[in-house]
Protein backbone atom coordinates (compact mmCIF):
# COMPACT_ATOMS: atom_id res chain seq x y z
CA UNK A 1 0.00 0.00 0.00
CA UNK A 2 2.64 2.22 -0.11
CA UNK A 3 4.91 3.98 2.85
CA UNK A 4 2.76 7.21 2.58
CA UNK A 5 -0.69 5.15 2.70
CA UNK A 6 -2.13 6.77 5.82
CA UNK A 7 -2.02 10.51 4.36
CA UNK A 8 -2.93 9.55 1.06
CA UNK A 9 -5.44 7.75 1.95
CA UNK A 10 -6.87 10.53 4.19
CA UNK A 11 -7.22 13.31 1.90
CA UNK A 12 -8.31 10.61 -0.85
CA UNK A 13 -11.53 10.30 0.89
CA UNK A 14 -12.08 13.77 1.58
CA UNK A 15 -15.92 15.23 0.67
CA UNK A 16 -15.05 18.65 -0.67
CA UNK A 17 -18.31 21.00 -1.35
CA UNK A 18 -19.95 20.54 -4.55
CA UNK A 19 -18.41 22.62 -7.14
CA UNK A 20 -21.76 22.78 -9.07
CA UNK A 21 -23.21 24.83 -6.56
CA UNK A 22 -20.22 27.29 -6.94
CA UNK A 23 -21.96 30.69 -8.79
CA UNK A 24 -18.99 32.88 -9.34
CA UNK A 25 -16.32 33.37 -11.61
CA UNK A 26 -13.88 34.30 -9.17
CA UNK A 27 -13.90 31.68 -6.16
CA UNK A 28 -11.26 31.89 -3.21
CA UNK A 29 -10.06 28.55 -1.45
CA UNK A 30 -8.42 29.10 1.71
CA UNK A 31 -6.78 26.20 3.46
CA UNK A 32 -5.47 26.41 6.72
CA UNK A 33 -2.49 23.90 8.11
CA UNK A 34 -3.04 23.56 12.30
CA UNK A 35 -0.56 22.31 14.41
CA UNK A 36 -2.53 20.16 16.76
CA UNK A 37 0.89 18.81 18.52
CA UNK A 38 1.11 18.11 21.73
CA UNK A 39 3.08 21.50 22.30
CA UNK A 40 0.02 23.04 21.89
CA UNK A 41 -2.08 22.15 24.82
CA UNK A 42 -1.47 24.92 26.73
CA UNK A 43 -3.44 26.92 23.99
CA UNK A 44 -6.27 23.87 23.30
CA UNK A 45 -8.59 26.52 25.06
CA UNK A 46 -7.16 29.96 23.16
CA UNK A 47 -6.84 28.34 19.83
CA UNK A 48 -10.25 26.77 19.79
CA UNK A 49 -11.44 30.52 20.18
CA UNK A 50 -8.91 31.65 17.95
CA UNK A 51 -10.71 29.36 14.91
CA UNK A 52 -13.92 30.78 16.03
CA UNK A 53 -12.96 34.13 15.62
CA UNK A 54 -11.61 33.09 12.31
CA UNK A 55 -15.18 31.19 11.14
CA UNK A 56 -17.17 34.05 12.52
CA UNK A 57 -15.32 36.55 10.86
CA UNK A 58 -15.19 35.06 7.40
CA UNK A 59 -18.97 34.17 7.72
CA UNK A 60 -19.94 37.34 8.60
CA UNK A 61 -18.34 38.62 5.11
CA UNK A 62 -20.33 39.78 2.01
CA UNK A 63 -17.44 37.47 0.33
CA UNK A 64 -18.31 34.14 2.42
CA UNK A 65 -20.16 32.42 -0.46
CA UNK A 66 -17.63 33.18 -2.75
CA UNK A 67 -15.00 31.41 -0.50
CA UNK A 68 -14.17 27.68 0.41
CA UNK A 69 -12.33 26.68 3.39
CA UNK A 70 -10.26 23.57 4.22
CA UNK A 71 -8.74 23.09 7.76
CA UNK A 72 -5.97 20.48 8.20
CA UNK A 73 -4.89 19.47 11.37
CA UNK A 74 -1.25 18.07 12.23
CA UNK A 75 0.04 15.98 15.28
CA UNK A 76 1.04 12.11 14.52
CA UNK A 77 -1.62 11.93 12.16
CA UNK A 78 -3.01 14.30 9.30
CA UNK A 79 -6.73 14.98 8.81
CA UNK A 80 -8.49 17.80 6.77
CA UNK A 81 -12.17 18.75 6.68
CA UNK A 82 -12.01 18.82 2.46
CA UNK A 83 -13.08 22.48 1.42
CA UNK A 84 -16.27 23.22 2.56
CA UNK A 85 -18.45 26.41 3.34
CA UNK A 86 -17.66 28.23 6.24
CA UNK A 87 -20.09 26.97 8.07
CA UNK A 88 -19.64 23.81 8.28
CA UNK A 89 -16.08 24.19 9.41
CA UNK A 90 -15.56 22.44 12.91
CA UNK A 91 -13.55 24.52 15.67
CA UNK A 92 -12.45 22.37 17.38
CA UNK A 93 -9.56 21.77 18.46
CA UNK A 94 -7.59 18.45 20.50
CA UNK A 95 -3.74 18.53 20.90
CA UNK A 96 -1.39 15.82 21.30
CA UNK A 97 1.07 13.56 19.59
CA UNK A 98 4.01 14.20 17.63
CA UNK A 99 4.22 16.96 14.34
CA UNK A 100 3.12 15.67 11.06
CA UNK A 101 4.18 18.98 9.21
CA UNK A 102 5.36 17.97 5.59
CA UNK A 103 2.75 15.31 4.99
CA UNK A 104 0.34 17.85 5.89
CA UNK A 105 2.01 20.08 3.68
CA UNK A 106 1.82 17.83 0.84
CA UNK A 107 -1.43 16.70 1.09
CA UNK A 108 -3.00 19.81 0.98
CA UNK A 109 -0.60 20.47 -1.95
CA UNK A 110 -2.34 17.60 -3.78
CA UNK A 111 -5.85 18.67 -2.51
CA UNK A 112 -5.63 21.48 -3.87
CA UNK A 113 -3.32 21.65 -6.69
CA UNK A 114 -1.90 17.95 -7.22
CA UNK A 115 -0.49 18.87 -10.99
CA UNK A 116 -2.65 16.00 -12.58
CA UNK A 117 -5.88 17.60 -13.02
CA UNK A 118 -6.98 16.12 -9.47
CA UNK A 119 -7.04 19.17 -6.85
CA UNK A 120 -9.82 20.95 -6.07
CA UNK A 121 -9.02 24.49 -7.76
CA UNK A 122 -7.75 22.23 -10.82
CA UNK A 123 -11.22 20.97 -11.00
CA UNK A 124 -12.77 24.32 -10.66
CA UNK A 125 -10.68 25.54 -13.06
CA UNK A 126 -12.08 22.54 -15.63
CA UNK A 127 -15.46 23.50 -14.45
CA UNK A 128 -15.29 26.99 -16.12
CA UNK A 129 -14.09 28.61 -13.10
CA UNK A 130 -11.28 31.18 -12.09
CA UNK A 131 -10.43 30.55 -8.80
CA UNK A 132 -7.71 32.09 -6.74
CA UNK A 133 -6.20 30.20 -3.43
CA UNK A 134 -4.03 31.19 -0.37
CA UNK A 135 -2.63 28.84 2.17
CA UNK A 136 -1.79 29.66 5.96
CA UNK A 137 0.50 27.28 7.84
CA UNK A 138 0.40 27.56 11.47
CA UNK A 139 3.28 25.73 13.88
CA UNK A 140 5.36 25.83 16.79
CA UNK A 141 7.73 23.71 16.08
CA UNK A 142 9.75 21.43 13.72
CA UNK A 143 8.25 18.43 11.95
CA UNK A 144 9.30 14.63 13.86
CA UNK A 145 7.22 12.25 12.64
CA UNK A 146 6.08 12.86 8.88
CA UNK A 147 6.73 10.06 5.87
CA UNK A 148 6.85 12.57 3.52
CA UNK A 149 10.47 14.33 3.72
CA UNK A 150 11.29 18.31 4.04
CA UNK A 151 12.69 18.07 0.31
CA UNK A 152 8.96 16.89 -0.64
CA UNK A 153 7.17 19.56 1.05
CA UNK A 154 9.76 21.92 0.00
CA UNK A 155 8.84 20.89 -3.68
CA UNK A 156 5.40 21.39 -2.22
CA UNK A 157 5.54 24.70 -1.82
CA UNK A 158 7.36 25.26 -5.14
CA UNK A 159 4.75 23.87 -7.13
CA UNK A 160 2.01 25.86 -5.15
CA UNK A 161 3.87 29.11 -5.54
CA UNK A 162 4.59 28.48 -9.40
CA UNK A 163 0.85 28.53 -9.78
CA UNK A 164 0.52 31.79 -8.12
CA UNK A 165 -0.86 30.30 -4.58
CA UNK A 166 -0.04 32.44 -2.23
CA UNK A 167 1.51 30.27 0.70
CA UNK A 168 2.12 32.32 4.40
CA UNK A 169 3.63 30.85 7.90
CA UNK A 170 3.19 31.82 11.26
CA UNK A 171 6.47 30.55 13.63
CA UNK A 172 4.63 30.74 16.83
CA UNK A 173 7.20 30.94 19.37
CA UNK A 174 10.73 30.23 19.32
CA UNK A 175 11.18 26.95 18.70
CA UNK A 176 9.62 27.21 15.24
CA UNK A 177 12.21 29.87 14.20
CA UNK A 178 13.80 29.25 10.87
CA UNK A 179 11.01 26.49 9.57
CA UNK A 180 9.26 28.77 6.89
CA UNK A 181 12.79 29.86 5.27
CA UNK A 182 14.13 26.32 5.21
CA UNK A 183 10.80 25.56 2.88
CA UNK A 184 11.41 27.99 0.77
CA UNK A 185 8.27 30.43 1.85
CA UNK A 186 8.50 33.80 0.63
CA UNK A 187 10.08 36.19 3.32
CA UNK A 188 7.04 38.83 3.11
CA UNK A 189 5.07 35.61 4.19
CA UNK A 190 6.85 34.51 7.06
CA UNK A 191 5.24 35.74 10.19
CA UNK A 192 7.33 35.22 13.72
CA UNK A 193 5.08 35.45 16.73
CA UNK A 194 5.48 34.98 20.28
CA UNK A 195 3.85 32.07 21.87
CA UNK A 196 1.49 33.82 24.18
CA UNK A 197 -2.61 33.96 24.36
CA UNK A 198 -3.22 37.36 22.91
CA UNK A 199 -0.45 36.86 19.75
CA UNK A 200 -2.23 33.54 19.32
CA UNK A 201 -5.83 34.99 18.41
CA UNK A 202 -4.53 38.38 17.00
CA UNK A 203 -2.77 36.45 13.88
CA UNK A 204 -5.45 34.05 13.80
CA UNK A 205 -7.61 37.10 13.10
CA UNK A 206 -5.13 38.55 10.51
CA UNK A 207 -5.13 35.76 8.52
CA UNK A 208 -9.15 35.90 8.88
CA UNK A 209 -8.53 39.73 7.32
CA UNK A 210 -6.19 38.28 4.82
CA UNK A 211 -8.58 35.76 3.44
CA UNK A 212 -11.75 38.19 2.79
CA UNK A 213 -9.00 40.40 1.15
CA UNK A 214 -8.10 38.29 -0.99
CA UNK A 215 -11.51 37.19 -2.02
CA UNK A 216 -12.20 40.83 -2.72
CA UNK A 217 -9.16 41.17 -4.88
CA UNK A 218 -9.44 41.05 -8.80
CA UNK A 219 -6.02 38.57 -8.25
CA UNK A 220 -4.28 36.99 -6.26
CA UNK A 221 -0.79 36.07 -6.78
CA UNK A 222 2.16 33.92 -4.88
CA UNK A 223 4.16 36.79 -4.34
CA UNK A 224 1.34 39.04 -2.53
CA UNK A 225 1.84 39.59 1.35
CA UNK A 226 -0.25 38.01 3.52
CA UNK A 227 -0.02 39.79 6.50
CA UNK A 228 -0.40 43.25 6.26
CA UNK A 229 -4.17 43.98 7.11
Amino acid sequence: MGRHYDVDEEFANVTNADIEEIEVERPTLISYIIDESGSMGLYTTDMQDALQVVKDTIQGSKEADEMRISVTRFSDRVTTSGYQEVENIDTQYSPGGCTKLYDAIVGVQKALYAGDGTGYMEQLKNNGNRPKAVVFIFTDGYDNDSDYTKNDAMNSIKLLTKNEIAVGLIEFGSDAHGIAQELGIMEQNIKPVNADKSELRKIMMATSKSAIYASKSANVTASDSLFDF
